[in-house]
Formats: structure tokens, C-alpha cells, sequence
């Protein structure tokens, strides 16, 4: 017979030290969803998937302040938490220039 063990509330230990709570993650919006799609990749529509993601979860999401705080709390250097997007100085720079890749050279015409 298996032993059965109390559940606990999930805590995670800060960069910084102390812990955090992290039984609000119950409640939010993106429970259960695929959690990549909160960590684009694709250069050229990378704006358009995070504004699909906030759109879809984070705007309606009943603890997206406590999401924001969460992500502010580990030191997040990628990912949407709280319906802000996450980046390292470096993956911002990288991102800054794919998108200007992709983007038309001189004037477009409307």
C-alpha cells in the first residue's frame, strides 16, 4: 500500500532568499494551458504572440498582479508573467534586431 502524504502548499525558494506562495497559480487563467506559449520564440511574430497570450489569459486572469509579482520576485529574464513580458538585456537586444530584420527598408505606402 502506498503512503499517502499531506499535500503542501507549493512554495519556491527566491533568488534572493525567502519563499513565495504559490497557491494563487490555482486560480489563474492559464491553469493547465501549454505554459511555451508564454515563452515566444518566433522573431518575426513575436509582438503578435505575446499580445495573443495577454489577450488570451493574462487580461482576464483573476491574480495576473500576483503573477506580475512573481515573476518580479525570481528574477525572471524571459516569459509573460502578469501580462508583462520578461527579457534579459541581451534576449531584448536580440529580439530588437530580428524584428527589424523582418521589417520593410524605407517608405511603404499606404
Amino acid at each position: 500500500m502506498a503512503n499517502a502524504r499531506k499535500a503542501e502548499p507549493p512554495i519556491r525558494a527566491l533568488p534572493h532568499g525567502g519563499s513565495h506562495n504559490l497557491n494563487w497559480m490555482e486560480d489563474a487563467a492559464c491553469q493547465g494551458s501549454d505554459s511555451r506559449q508564454f515563452f515566444p520564440e518566433t522573431p518575426g511574430d513575436h509582438d503578435a504572440q505575446v499580445k495573443q497570450v495577454v489577450n488570451s489569459f493574462c487580461s482576464r486572469c483573476p491574480v495576473s498582479g500576483d503573477c506580475l509579482q512573481y515573476g518580479k520576485d525570481i528574477g525572471a529574464t524571459a516569459g509573460i508573467f502578469g501580462g508583462k513580458e520578461f527579457l534579459s538585456k541581451k534576449a531584448e537586444r536580440d529580439r530588437i534586431r530580428a524584428q527589424k530584420k523582418y521589417q520593410p527598408k524605407g517608405k511603404v505606402n499606404v
